[in-house]
């Protein structure tokens, strides 16, 4: 599944609909590269799998990598 393809279902089902956040579970997607589009696009928060991962374990390594701006 492309970035594109993504962004195109994702868009495609959710916009207009009152979410408070959409995730993208699937660590086979390359949904990482489309979470700030999606989160200007959809006006929510947008988290997936890969992030949370890369996220805890750099917090548990006491990293500061950044991570994906929000929306807020």
């Amino acid at each position: 599944v492309t970035p594109e393809e993504i962004t195109q279902f994702a868009s495609g089902h959710l916009t207009g609909v009152d979410v408070d956040l959409v995730f993208v579970s699937c660590t086979n997607f390359r949904a990482i590269d489309v979470i700030p589009e999606l989160q200007r696009k959809l006006r929510v928060p947008v988290c997936t799998s890969n992030q949370a991962a890369f996220d805890a374990v750099s917090d548990l390594l006491g990293l500061d990598i950044g991570s994906v701006p929000s929306v807020a």
